[in-house]
């Protein structure tokens, strides 16, 4: 009895054996095939269209180069019917279905860009854009009163809804019938990656200063109207409106055209051209701030800026000083290339300014030097276990103006002192020196040598300590 119990187990245990291997080797052939679990792909969420904005005094704030959405769907013409059908202008108006209400504020002139993707490329979305005139636009769009500038109310375009094949059709009939419409392909591999580029799903209609006509009927299926000219500080409302009763949401971006400055903006370490990347921000100041740049990774790239304006830049990267500058664009009409240089944040790091300016006896600040300041001031600010030494120099001809150029060269330090105090830098983390009798005579003998020539830098900032 205890031999056929032995068995027994013997052979379960060998059986279970067995299949445990057996499973080893599908799921490992699985492995080899690249098959198993499938990867599931989360979708972003849409975001719900605020209350009321389906009513134009509710309109959704658009930024600009900013996407909103993907957003849900449109519901309903709101608790107003602003638009209603023209019986004038019925291919330039449509009454409201399932709308949806925005406004941009211009920041700069230009050329108004729109693009708007449809989540669900069989809804009819039409869009119209009015300018906004006073208190009173709402009541006068009601009224009939004001006109868009520009409309797209096309239809849709059937060739770009995906059919769904029919499970019950079989064969080559059934597959042929599931296909919607489209071009011959052209012959050979390179007409076979055109078509297959031309059937990708393109559901964007819009406003580009590439398109042709400002308004768009409905008997058309053009994608695009063209854009209109729009100056800054002016408002633009953009009526979006989806004709299908269940339809689904969409995203919206309002861009500008217009004539910018495109320079090369790169970061670099000191004495290398090897790019390091940091966390730049590039605010515009006449359009209240505007980010024109938010990036956490920035390396390098072309950046637009308007001719004229003027804008703040800040760069920052663990380990490294923090870079602050205030510029106006019209600097890279010359000069398109700005580099932005990263200084280690170490003991012994030296920043030397040669273009601040003091008065004739040597002693007081310009006024313009402030701007030159600025940028180190915003340096130390951000970085306060930092302490500096301020050493200031002056042109020398060596021992014939010795004791005047210790005293001169000293005061300008503690010029500079004073101005970083007033702006919130504390006073025990600086320290203040001139010239040393050594270093005037040696800048005095090359002051006679044609080619070195008179000392040019005026103040040096030395870090002497960082962290407590």
């Amino acid at each position: 009895m205890k031999r056929f119990l032995i068995y027994l187990l013997s052979c379960l245990l060998f059986v279970g054996m067995a299949d445990n291997l057996q499973a080893q080797k599908k799921g490992g052939a699985k492995g080899k095939k690249g098959k198993g679990k499938k990867e599931v792909v989360e979708e972003k969420p849409a975001q719900q269209l605020p209350y009321n904005s389906n009513d134009c005094l509710f309109a959704v704030q658009l930024q600009q180069d900013v996407v909103y959405g993907p957003t849900s769907a449109p519901k309903g013409a709101g608790r107003l019917m602003e638009i209603q059908a023209s019986k004038t202008n019925p291919k330039v108006v449509e009454y409201e279905h399932n709308s949806v209400w925005y406004k941009f504020q211009v920041p700069y002139n230009g050329e108004l860009e729109i693009e708007i993707n449809q989540t669900n490329p069989a809804d009819d979305y039409d869009f119209m854009v009015f300018k906004y005139t006073d208190v009173y636009f709402s009541n006068n769009l009601m009224q009939g009163k004001i006109m868009p500038v520009a409309s797209s109310l096309t239809a849709v375009d059937t060739t770009l809804i995906p059919v769904k094949k029919d499970p019950k059709a079989k064969g080559k009939a059934g597959a042929a019938a599931a296909k919607p419409a489209a071009a011959k392909p052209e012959a050979g591999k390179a007409g076979a990656k055109k078509d297959a580029k031309a059937a990708a799903p393109a559901y964007t209609i819009g406003m580009k200063h590439t398109a042709k006509s400002f308004f768009l009927p409905k008997d058309s299926i053009a994608r695009d109207i063209k854009s209109i000219k729009v100056r800054q500080g002016e408002t633009y409302y953009i009526l979006l409106d989806n004709l299908s009763a269940n339809g689904s949401g969409h995203t919206i971006k309002v861009s500008l055209y217009a004539d910018v400055l495109l320079p090369l903006v790169k970061v670099v370490a000191p004495g290398s051209k090897t790019p390091v990347d940091v966390d730049l921000v590039v605010l515009e100041k006449n359009t209240n701030n505007r980010p024109v740049v938010q990036n956490p990774n920035f390396k390098g790239d072309r950046i637009a800026f308007v001719p004229g304006f003027d804008y703040t830049l800040y760069a920052k990267r663990q380990g490294y000083f923090s870079v602050y500058k205030e510029f106006n664009s019209n600097v890279f009409k010359q000069d398109t290339l700005l580099n932005i240089v990263m200084n280690r944040c170490v003991k012994g790091s030296t920043f030397t300014l040669d273009d601040i300016y003091f008065t004739e006896d040597g002693k007081q600040l310009l006024g313009k030097s402030d701007s030159v300041l600025t940028e180190y001031l915003m340096l130390f600010m951000n970085h306060p276990d930092v302490q500096f030494l301020i050493k200031g120099y002056v042109p020398t001809y060596g021992d014939v103006t010795m004791e005047s150029d210790q005293e001169i060269s000293l005061e300008r330090a503690l010029t500079v002192k004073n101005f970083l105090m007033s702006k919130g830098i504390a006073a025990e983390r600086m320290t203040v020196a001139g010239m040393t009798p050594t270093e005037i005579r040696r800048a005095g003998a090359a002051a006679n040598d044609p080619k070195v020539g008179l000392l040019t830098k005026r103040i040096e900032f030395i870090v002497t300590s960082v962290g407590k």
